[in-house]
C-alpha cells in the first residue's frame, strides 16, 4: 500500500497534517469522493443487503479516514449501522419508556417520539445536534436505546454539549496562540488551500479513476449499496456510483453502463454474477 505521506519532508508532513484541520466539510468530502474515501453511514439489511444513508460521518471521523489514507493507501471502511436496529417502517403511533429507538426513528416529523421524549425530560426535549448526534452514537455502536435511556443521556449530554459540540479544532487552536481575530475565515481558506494543493500533488486521483465520466470509484468493498437517487455496485477491487435511479441490484440483467466504451474499459474490473457477499 502506498504511503503518500512519504513524498514529504518532516516538516511538510507536520504542516499538511495541521492544514488537514482548516478543511471544511465540503472540501474534505470533495477530496474522498474522488479517491473512494467513505464518508456517507450505510445501513445493513437482511441477506446481506447494505444501504447508504442520507447520514454523513462528523469531520474528526472522516479526517481519521483521510490521514490513514495518506499513511496506508487504504480508504477504509463506512460506518454501519447493523441490521438489528435498522427499520424500514415508521414507528408505532404510541410508543412507551421501554420501546427502543430504532435507526430511521429519530426525526422530527414523527411527533410521538418527540413528545414521549419531552415528557420523559419534564418538556426539555429540544430537536436539534445534541440530539442527533447521540442518537447516531448509539446506533453506530450497534445499540438501539430505550427512549428512557435516550433521554436520560440527552439530559446529560446537553448539560456538556461544549465537549460533543465544539468549535472547530484549529480555531480553538489559533485562539489560544492568539491568531483567532476578524481575519480567521481568510486564515482557514488560505491553510485549506494549502492543504488541498499539497493532496493533490502527493495523492492524486488515478488516470483510471478519473476515466469514466458517469461513474465515480466510491470504495474497495465487495458490498452493494442503494439509496434514492443512487445505486453503488461494488465488484471485486472497483466500485461503481450510478448517478441515476435503477431498480434491481446485481445479476447479469443490469446495473452496468449502457455506454459500450465504458464497458469496454471497465470490463477488466468486472464480474457478470451477483454482487450478494456470499455468491462471490
Amino acid at each position: 500500500m502506498s504511503n503518500f505521506l512519504s513524498q514529504l519532508t518532516a516538516s511538510e508532513r507536520a504542516r499538511l497534517l495541521k492544514e488537514l484541520n482548516y478543511m471544511n466539510l465540503e472540501e474534505i468530502r470533495g477530496f474522498c469522493s474522488e479517491r473512494g474515501i467513505p464518508y456517507r453511514i450505510v445501513a445493513e439489511y437482511p441477506k446481506g443487503k447494505v444501504k447508504a444513508t442520507k447520514d454523513s460521518d462528523r469531520k474528526p471521523i472522516v479526517l481519521a479516514r483521510v490521514r490513514r489514507y495518506l499513511t496506508t493507501g487504504r480508504v477504509g471502511q463506512p460506518t454501519r449501522i447493523p441490521t438489528e436496529i435498522v427499520r424500514d417502517e415508521n414507528p408505532p403511533a404510541r410508543l412507551g419508556p421501554r420501546d427502543r429507538l430504532y435507526y430511521r426513528w429519530y426525526a422530527k416529523e414523527f411527533e410521538g417520539v418527540m413528545r414521549l421524549l419531552r415528557d420523559l425530560t419534564a418538556g426539555r426535549f429540544r430537536d436539534g445536534a445534541v440530539a442527533r448526534v447521540l442518537a447516531m452514537k448509539f446506533w453506530t455502536r450497534g445499540e438501539a436505546p430505550t427512549f428512557e435511556e435516550f433521554a436520560r443521556s440527552w439530559t446529560k449530554a446537553k448539560a456538556e454539549q461544549h465537549r460533543l459540540l465544539t468549535p472547530e479544532y484549529a480555531y480553538l487552536t489559533d485562539l489560544r496562540h492568539q491568531r483567532a481575530d476578524g481575519d480567521w475565515k481568510a486564515l482557514r481558506k488560505a491553510k485549506a488551500k494549502s492543504a488541498l494543493e499539497t493532496l493533490t500533488r502527493i495523492a492524486p486521483v488515478r488516470a483510471a479513476e478519473g476515466r469514466f465520466s458517469r461513474w465515480s470509484v466510491l470504495t474497495r468493498q465487495v458490498d452493494s449499496y442503494d439509496d434514492t437517487n443512487v445505486t453503488v455496485v461494488a465488484v471485486q477491487n472497483c466500485a461503481f456510483v450510478a448517478a441515476e435511479e435503477t431498480v434491481g441490484v446485481g445479476g447479469p440483467d443490469r446495473d452496468r453502463t449502457g455506454d459500450l466504451l465504458n464497458a469496454i474499459q471497465a470490463r477488466s474490473q468486472l464480474r457478470y454474477r451477483p454482487t450478494r457477499r456470499g455468491d462471490l
